[in-house]
């Protein structure tokens, strides 16, 4: 309900509006003075600011014309370089040309002084090879033509210096002067494009593995530097070839490879035929005879079964089906030079007692174009550190071969790796300073497109390397293999002042998949003994209906920790036939539900008596943590990274070992007792998984002890015994614990990690 107002209610209001407003009106007119002041002290502020717009304007532009210049200057230096750079490339290819030519006459000099009727042969055969074109020419062109091109070969003067030809001594001259200029490493960069082009995510060059980094190298290059010539006698005949090529899937790039072989064709005098391994089930034969030129296909074979068998193999088969002495491998997708049998020859007519050539290479693209011309920068000593440098091209006696074993199908894909190092090994083999093969690069070759795999078995090559080539073999263990279901026994050591803690290691033992009887070794007076037997959950401990606790009594007070462990394996010794494995927990400590399955596992496939895992670090405050890393089990001779409740291993060793535990140390007990069992000969193998945590409450787990003295002192202690361990020991086992490890699974290794490893090599040296 609405209350109408009077009239004289409203000229009330009415007043009091006024009089407000004259109130308000010189606060009002102050504050419009303040504003007007303000905005034209902002007018003033804006006008400065827009001379220092004009200023700053101004400067760019300036900073832009000379910019500008720059960029002209950059330009034109870009301009002079790559006039440098193509410079430099022909001088380059002027000195290639010339040492290639030298190195031919070298060769045919030395044949002829060591056979001086071979220039009065040459000649005849040059004149009768023209007398020949002439009396063809008029029936066959073609047939002319290639007399004229065998009399042309024979010809000696070809070997000397054209006029289009630098001299080497002032090509090198100038290349000298050339190399004063600041001028970026064309071959370098060459390298960087081909990266860039195939690997457009990125190239990573893999690690060493662990082996390489802490000396395999220097051992195989001793080797490769010992191996004698080969004692084979030289073949009386004058080299003959087969050309092995094992096809799949490059269809397109064949036809090249077949084109390379004709034109190789026209040019050689070499005896040699071409074997295609068709290993594409999906393409015909008919497909490949299509590609091949006329002119060799009468040289030319194909062989297929209608399978993929792999690369070794059909080279294997390849091989088998040779006519000649001589294989020269050549793969589909690649090319050989037209005079890479008759360099080829010459090299073997040099050298008769080597049985097998590389040569330098030519990397090209998907097209043909020329990528790079390799260098032949790591002596073939170096193979097994610097991967497959003596190949492309391979060519190598069917007799040497067999005697190798042929190719290694292990190895399908770096098989050409694989039989190189076995050869090395035996007996020189040799380079031809001269690029005589073609590589082609593209998206679908093994180095692009399967480059883990292709590290993975390189890698894979040189352990084998090492284990059947060099003799770093394991001896076959003598043990019996453990039964389906092996029994654990766990000792958990305790002076019952953490129950909670010592329930909750209890607990994980109850909770391993495989069965597992704790084994509770009280360090205390017999009051103490009593404690432990009363607060004991009675399903955790001796009510236990499966296993039952055994709760056994250290009660020398006078002994130190290392003690109620020993109390245990007297304990174990004379119940050995029940237990099969053996393991250890302090009461702070716990493993994690599949401590027991993981590490039993490993032991069977890996034939070790020890396997050791991680464990985590629990600190009072934040997260847990890893404060050891893997490392190989020998490198315990050097520093202990195994914690007491990370490893299971076989009673059995143990009880052979006669190891035991230092009753007067408070501190590595658990590393000297590990060192004996190293000792003793036992194998240890690493899982790469967190197996068991433990808390950091201890004085053992601190950096500085209590007793720092006697902390020296059991340092003193393990660091003897690592010593007396070690001269036990052969280089062949740490080379094979070297081997062993799972590199791939955990991290690069720090250098105080290597320089353990190291220190363990130099000791199990000495």
């Amino acid at each position: 309900m609405s209350v109408r107002m009077t009239g004289r209610e409203e000229f009330e209001r009415y007043l009091e509006k006024v009089w407000t407003d004259r109130i308000n009106l010189p606060v009002q007119s102050s504050a419009h003075d303040a504003f007007q002041s303000r905005v034209t002290l902002l007018r003033y502020e804006l006008a400065e600011g827009e001379d220092e717009r004009k200023r700053l304007r101004a400067f760019v532009q300036e900073l832009n014309g000379a910019l500008a210049q720059e960029r002209e200057a950059v330009r034109a230096a870009q301009e002079q370089l790559q006039e440098l750079n193509g410079a430099l490339a022909q001088e380059r290819e002027a000195v290639r040309a010339a040492q290639e030519q030298l190195y031919s006459l070298a060769n045919i000099l030395t044949v002829n002084l060591s056979r001086p009727w071979l220039p009065l042969r040459d000649w005849a055969y040059r004149r009768l090879a023209l007398l020949a074109a002439g009396m063809v020419r008029p029936f066959s062109e073609r047939r002319a033509e290639r007399f004229k091109k065998s009399a042309k070969k024979r010809n000696p003067r070809r070997y000397q210096f054209s006029s289009s030809t630098v001299f080497v001594g002032s090509a090198i001259s100038r290349l000298s002067e050339e190399r004063r200029i600041e001028v970026p490493d064309e071959y370098d960069a060459q390298t960087r494009k081909i990266i860039e082009r195939y690997f457009p995510h990125g190239y990573k060059e893999p690690p060493p593995p662990l082996h390489i980094q802490v000396g395999s190298a220097e051992l195989v290059r001793d080797l490769l530097n010992a191996a004698p010539e080969s004692l084979a006698p030289p073949l009386k005949d004058s080299p003959a070839f087969s050309i092995i090529t094992p096809f799949f899937a490059h269809v397109n790039f064949f036809e090249e490879c077949a084109n390379s072989v004709a034109a190789l064709a026209v040019q050689t005098s070499q005896r040699f035929e071409w074997i295609i391994v068709n290993d594409d089930p999906a393409v015909a034969d008919e497909q490949l005879l299509a590609r091949i030129p006329t002119t060799i296909k009468a040289c030319t074979r194909i062989i297929s079964d209608g399978q993929n068998r792999g690369i070794a193999l059909a080279l294997d088969r390849g091989i088998a089906e040779a006519a000649y002495p001589w294989i020269v491998l050549l793969d589909c997708d690649d090319m050989l030079e037209p005079n890479a049998l008759d360099v080829l020859a010459s090299a073997i007519n040099n050298s008769p007692r080597c049985r097998y050539f590389s040569s330098l290479m030519i990397d090209i693209d998907e097209h043909g174009r020329e990528l790079r011309r390799r260098r032949g920068e790591a002596d073939l000593t170096r193979l097994f550190e610097a991967g497959m440098i003596a190949g492309h091209m391979i060519a190598f006696r069917r007799d040497l071969y067999k005697e190798v074993g042929g190719f290694d199908p292990r190895f399908s894909g770096v098989q050409d790796f694989d039989l190189a190092l076995r050869i090395a090994s035996r007996e020189k083999i040799q380079r031809i300073p001269q690029h005589l093969y073609r590589y082609r690069w593209h998206m679908s070759s093994q180095s692009v497109s399967r480059q883990d795999r292709q590290a993975r078995l390189t890698n894979a090559v040189r352990v084998a390397f090492l284990r059947e080539t060099v003799g770093f073999r394991h001896e076959s263990s003598t043990r019996s293999p453990l039964p389906e279901r092996p029994e654990i026994f766990c000792v958990i050591r305790t002076q019952g002042n953490r129950m909670d803690l010592l329930c909750s290691a209890l607990k994980s033992v109850r909770a391993q998949v495989i069965p597992t009887t704790p084994c509770i070794v009280v360090h205390g007076d017999n009051e103490i003994l009593r404690f432990v037997r009363e607060h004991l959950p009675p399903k955790l401990g001796e009510a236990h209906t499966e296993r039952p606790a055994i709760i056994l009594h250290a009660n020398k007070t006078n002994l130190r920790r290392g003690y109620p462990c020993n109390v245990a394996l007297d304990f174990l010794k004379a119940h050995a036939k029940q237990y099969h494995l053996l393991c250890f927990l302090d009461d702070d400590d716990h493993f994690l539900p599949t401590f027991a399955e993981r590490l039993t596992q490993l032991m069977r496939l890996s034939g070790a008596d020890l396997t050791y895992g991680m464990a985590n670090a629990l600190p009072k405050d934040g997260e847990p943590l890893v404060q050891h890393q893997l490392r190989p089990w020998l490198t315990v001779l050097a520093g202990n990274f195994i914690p007491f409740n990370s490893f299971l291993v076989r009673v059995d060793a143990v009880i052979e070992a006669g190891a035991v535990f230092e009753e007067d140390m408070d501190y590595l007990e658990d590393h000297h007792f590990l060192i004996q069992l190293v000792g003793a000969g036992l194998r240890g193998a690493p899982l790469a998984e967190v197996v068991s945590e433990y808390r950091l409450i201890g004085d053992g787990n601190a950096d500085i002890k209590r007793d720092m003295d006697h902390f020296t002192d059991c340092q003193n202690r393990v660091r003897k015994k690592a010593k007396e361990a070690a001269r036990a020991l052969s280089q062949a086992a740490f080379w094979n614990d070297i081997l062993d490890f799972p590199t791939r699974e955990r991290g690069p290794f720090d250098e105080r990690e290597l320089a353990h490893i190291l220190e363990v090599r130099d000791l199990l040296k000495s």
